[in-house]
């Protein structure tokens, strides 16, 4: 699984995402649009950037998963890093708005966080901020008889599956809306 990079250009009307692989090789030069909305207010700017990355993450068969960095660019001036100040092309409200905070936490709940805990013997799973631990029933899987590599390439097949059944649950939930 492909490790990528993202990154949206956000405007008063409009949001572009695009992204690169990790080795800087452009995912698609076709870029995802959305509306920001900016008339509606901050909390629905920020579902604009966060349905810009599913548009384009769907768009070119990928998974929140391989996301390891998201990049945003915004017009200024700026109160201090994240937080704006009063724009010309944005609502008055916006001005003291930390966009980086609620953005940070806008995509935090988006990925899904995986962890073995191993005296348990279980994967903890935090999806928005839950932790869960689930017991792994993969047949065949005695961890006392496998190489520690072996044991963590089926954690990491394990941990695809639920990638994409999560991503199917949602395209699901897209189509019946």
């Amino acid at each position: 699984m492909k490790e990528i990079y993202l990154g949206t250009d956000s405007g008063a009307t409009t949001s572009k995402t695009c992204g690169v692989f990790a080795d800087g090789t452009p995912i698609s030069l076709k870029l995802a649009q959305s509306s920001t909305n900016s008339q509606l207010g901050t909390t629905t700017v920020i579902e604009g950037w966060i349905e810009g990355i599913d548009k384009f993450l769907n768009a070119n068969g990928l998974l929140w998963d391989q996301v390891r960095g998201v990049g945003l660019a915004i017009p200024g001036p700026y109160q201090r890093y994240g937080v704006l100040d009063r724009s010309a092309n944005l609502p008055a409200a916006f001005a003291g708005w930390d966009f980086h905070a609620d953005y940070s936490q806008a995509l935090a709940k988006r990925a899904a966080l995986l962890c073995l805990d191993a005296p348990q013997r279980c994967l903890r799973v935090t999806v928005e901020g839950h932790a869960t631990p689930l017991v792994l029933p993969l047949k065949g899987m005695y961890p006392e008889q496998l190489a520690l590599h072996d044991f963590l390439k089926r954690l990491q097949d394990e941990a695809l599956t639920i990638a994409r059944h999560r991503q199917l649950l949602w395209m699901q939930s897209a189509e019946a809306a």
